[in-house]
């Protein structure tokens, strides 16, 4: 492979490394290793696991489009692409249960075209297992952001935003959350693993996930997302029957 010169700046919760006048990526913690760098085409965000050692953050501010946009958009650059993943763990064991030891994971995605949307798939890419497909929760929520957002101006229109189950078993291990876009890319990384669970998950890293309860996983996401779109409850039923 010929050599590429690498130019990177950083800010407080982001940098950005160019390579041959283009974004390489965009990285919200430390790089990953190069064997699990797949996507190095395209501006690529990568954003870190979330959740507070007790769980329940829903209370709190989560990241934005906007947020992963910022960096980008103060260096004058755009993005054919760009993803955010946020983690919510359970509150605490009784809930852990009734998730069927799962926490979830939302997926919002936006491109310039509309052609990659849908998202093809998401899933765990594990260094030392074979890739599991996480199971979405009812039907992504299609929309077109303001064109006069941070976002809109640096990833594209399009928009996605999917809630899916992570199994907390997988989400342990080392690895990453990629997505396959319908067309073009394949293996976009959106958050690196293994992610930092409560204290009181550590153990459910070894139990097998079971199916969550429909009831608590609506809660579940009205708690933690309380103004995102709920995917719709009899999907989420029809989900653990």
């Amino acid at each position: 492979m010929a050599e590429v010169r690498a130019l990177i700046w950083t800010w407080p919760s982001f940098s950005i490394e160019m390579r041959e006048g283009r974004v390489f990526s965009i990285r919200a913690s430390e790089p990953a290793p190069p064997q699990a760098r797949r996507d190095e085409s395209v501006a690529h965000l990568q954003s870190s696991p979330r959740g507070s050692p007790q769980g329940g953050e829903g209370r709190g501010r989560r990241q934005s489009l906007d947020d992963a946009a910022a960096p980008l958009a103060k260096a004058g650059l755009v993005a054919e692409r760009g993803a955010i993943a946020d983690i919510a763990w359970p509150a605490d064991v009784t809930e852990a249960d009734a998730l069927g030891r799962h926490a979830v994971v939302r997926v919002i995605a936006a491109s310039r075209a509309a052609a990659e949307l849908p998202m093809r798939r998401v899933y765990v890419h594990a260094d030392s297992a074979p890739p599991l497909d996480l199971v979405l929760i009812g039907r992504p929520t299609r929309s077109l952001l303001d064109p006069g957002s941070l976002a809109g101006r640096v990833f594209g229109l399009q928009q996605e935003d999917a809630f899916f189950l992570l199994p907390i078993a997988s989400a342990g291990c080392s690895g990453d959350v990629s997505i396959d876009f319908a067309q073009t890319r394949i293996g976009f990384s959106v958050t690196m693993l293994p992610a930092s669970p409560p204290s009181f998950l550590v153990e459910d890293e070894y139990r097998e996930p079971a199916k969550p309860s429909a009831d608590a996983l609506k809660r579940f996401i009205q708690r933690e997302w309380p103004t995102a779109p709920l995917p719709d409850p009899r999907q989420v039923s029809a989900l653990v029957e």
